[in-house]
């Protein structure tokens, strides 16, 4: 009796190992499977990547890579779950974003004039007017301090400009003309009847001017701080500017500032929101030159 028990303890025992060592088999296939599936997937994903760069090993995107070939590959394999595969993708995104921002921009190629290099510390409408009119083939030999001293002076702002063009004194006021007889300057000293007083456009309405290629000088505030200090109906702290271009995709506006400051550019790039807030805030005050 002893000896049939060992003999079947020795079976059980057998086909335990044979069970065992058949699941074994199995489980080494199978992780050999999923590895060999793994590394052809990843093959798979490297080889279509490799289409988007123009050199793979040192991440260069293709010059000509569109984003149609970047989203069929992204659908493509939108379960990709390799890190390093994934920050190849996300590269090639980031390419493309640049570039599609980049061509997003309308700038208007504008020769740029300095009210305060040629001596005219208050002479930011004019700078504006003459650097507009100049970019449509106007006025090309006009000197600014020449066209500043030509423009109608007065006790008011809505007739003339109003106190002094050259200096800063008095500091207390701001030194300053309206759009009106800012545009009815432009169209007698250039003969262009094509200038508009564009008081009351909205932002988005100057866009669209900047777009058909026409420059905009708008009223803003120095250096784009809140405005301070109201008289006349401007702050202290009024500047115009030119308004030449904006950013479709990032919402952003590009303005030309007459006034040239030390270790700083002349070109403001500036969210469109926050232009928008002090541009209304004065008034929506403005000059087209179409």
């Amino acid at each position: 009796m002893k000896n049939i028990n060992l003999k079947e303890d020795k079976l059980m025992i057998f086909l335990f190992v044979m069970i065992l060592t058949i699941l074994t088999v199995l489980l080494i296939f199978f992780i050999g499977s999923i590895s060999n599936n793994t590394n052809s997937y990843k093959s798979s994903v490297v080889e279509d990547l490799k289409l988007l760069y123009s050199d793979y090993d040192k991440n260069v995107v293709r010059d000509d890579v569109t984003r149609i070939e970047y989203n069929n590959i992204k659908i493509k394999y939108s379960d990709l779950k390799d890190k390093e595969l994934i920050d190849k993708l996300n590269n090639v995104d980031n390419y493309l974003k640049e570039k599609e921002i980049a061509s997003a921009w309308t700038k208007l190629n504008i020769n740029y004039i300095s009210q305060n290099e040629n001596k005219v510390l208050n002479g930011c409408e004019a700078a504006c007017l003459l650097m507009a009119l100049q970019y449509k083939g106007y006025l090309k030999n006009m000197k600014l301090y020449d066209y500043s001293e030509k423009m109608p002076k007065s006790d008011d702002p809505n007739k003339g400009f109003y106190l002094d063009i050259f200096t800063k004194e008095p500091k207390d006021k701001s030194h300053w003309i309206a759009p009106k007889p800012l545009r009815d300057y432009g169209i007698t000293s250039s003969n262009y009847i094509n200038i508009f007083d564009g008081t009351g456009y909205s932002l988005d309405d100057l866009d669209n001017e900047v777009k058909n290629g026409n420059p905009v000088i708008i009223y803003l505030t120095a250096q784009f701080k809140e405005p301070k200090d109201y008289y006349n109906g401007v702050p202290k702290n009024l500047h115009v500017q030119l308004l030449a271009g904006y950013n479709e995709i990032t919402k952003e506006q590009f303005i030309i500032d007459p006034w040239k400051y030390k270790k700083k550019s002349s070109y403001w790039i500036r969210p469109k929101k926050e232009v928008e807030k002090i541009y209304n805030e004065l008034g929506r005050k403005a000059v087209i030159v179409r």
